[in-house]
């Protein structure tokens, strides 16, 4: 046997068999592992004469040799054959099953990183940019916000009236008296007339800044936006409120404002009627209370609140359906007792809390008994303001009221009478 035909009976070395491996979906087998190389039948051993007598080419041992092993095919027989390698995978292919296991992952990091983040950022931001401008705002000046209204942006100026006239319903409710001055006021006016062609809601909001201001003479300057028909309508609204909110100081305007009682607007009718009560001359009561017989709910429930505030139990009918409202279906816009265009929204607490307080203080001013067991049993209602203005209003009920006096009985305002007189 020749050395090559002795090599191929021994096992094929760890480089033949890649070399020997056929291409990935070739239809040829691997050879055997005890296959010579090649085809020669006679290099295979066919017998175990020929495997032991080797040939004359086959180099005997020399002493201090150890003979080789000279069964090499009963060694071959008895090894367990090793496992067909596997054939390579195809170099154009991607790892297997690797897209199945990233593509999830990968989509949520994206959603993550691209979206969620982000948006938490700007959340952050708008959240911390909100806080130090409150901040800021609360410590403003009245001169400040009006050299914003005076010299700010298109945006800013009405923006500026917006928060000053917030601001100065702020101060009347704690009792400030030292937030602006006369000079204020004048200035304030010289802005208001020189603002007729900016932003219509500049006006409307310095108009309500005049009526908080309470000086008599911001007054004509409202009774002349009140008159001219071509103004903006919620211009003249506005301007039809800042005359309410002079309160008594407004008395000489009251036969300008009555007339409006009987326009064809439901909103110009609603804030006139609210605004005559506020007013507080109860000349006016005969013209207010046809109104409760108005097409429009939200006139007849005003002319109700203004007529209690003008000490007349006209409307008392009224003011129970108040307390019994409850924000269901299409709910009403009406006006609260102390706030102006509370506009009641569907399903929305705030708004009934303001339409009920208007209503109970409505009775506390009337003093109206026929209205107790409702009003105790608000005492106990889920929203807490409700529930303190109904405990007040039937401390009113209860409270012993002045008799006033009389050219009978001059005295008599000394007097006391009992609830429901």
């Amino acid at each position: 046997m020749t050395d090559a035909a002795a090599d191929g009976a021994r096992e094929p070395t760890a480089s033949s068999g890649p070399d020997r491996a056929p291409a990935a979906g070739s239809n040829d087998d691997p050879s055997p592992p005890d296959a010579p190389p090649s085809g020669d039948a006679s290099a295979h051993p066919t017998s175990s004469t020929d495997v032991s007598s080797p040939t004359a080419d086959t180099a005997s041992p020399t002493d201090g040799e150890t003979a080789p092993d000279a069964s090499p095919t009963a060694d071959a027989a008895t090894a367990p054959a090793p496992k067909p390698l596997p054939a390579p995978a195809d170099p154009l292919a991607g790892p297997p099953e690797l897209d199945a296991e990233i593509d999830e992952p990968n989509t949520r990091t994206m959603v993550l990183q691209l979206f969620i983040f982000p948006f938490l950022i700007v959340l952050i931001c708008v959240a911390v940019f909100l806080f130090f401008g409150l901040a800021a705002g609360s410590n403003k000046t009245y001169r400040q916000y009006i050299a914003e209204v005076r010299q700010g942006g298109t945006s800013q100026r009405w923006q500026a009236a917006f928060q000053l006239a917030k601001r100065l319903q702020e101060a009347d409710a704690a009792g400030e008296t030292d937030f602006f001055g006369s000079e204020d006021v004048n200035e304030t006016i010289l802005i208001f007339q020189a603002a007729k062609n900016d932003d219509p809601r500049v006006r409307q909001y310095l108009a309500r800044v005049l009526g908080r201001l309470g000086d008599p003479k911001v007054l004509p300057v409202l009774l002349e936006v009140v008159r001219n028909e071509e103004e903006a309508s919620e211009t003249r609204f506005a301007a039809i409120f800042g005359v309410g909110m002079l309160g008594g100081k407004a008395t000489s305007a009251v036969p300008e404002l009555a007339p409006l009682l009987r326009s064809e607007d439901q909103y110009v009718r609603t804030v006139t009627v609210y605004v005559l009560g506020y007013i507080g001359d109860r000349s006016v009561v005969p013209q207010v209370e046809p109104l409760l017989d108005d097409p429009d709910q939200n006139v007849r429930w005003n002319a109700a609140l203004a007529l209690a505030r003008l000490g007349s139990d006209a409307g008392l009918a009224a003011i129970e359906s108040l307390l019994e409202w409850k924000p269901s279906g299409e709910p009403p816009a009406g006006l609260g007792w102390d706030a102006m265009f509370t506009d009641v929204g569907a399903y929305q607490q705030s708004h009934r809390r303001e339409l009920v307080k208007g209503a109970l203080a409505a009775v506390a001013a009337l003093r109206a008994e026929e209205l107790r067991e409702r009003v105790e049993q608000l005492t106990s209602d889920p929203d807490p303001i409700v529930a303190d203005a109904a405990r007040k209003a039937l401390e009113a009920i209860d409270a012993p009221a002045l008799v006033p006096a009389t050219a009978d009985d001059p005295a008599g305002a000394g007097e006391t009478a009992p609830p429901g007189q």
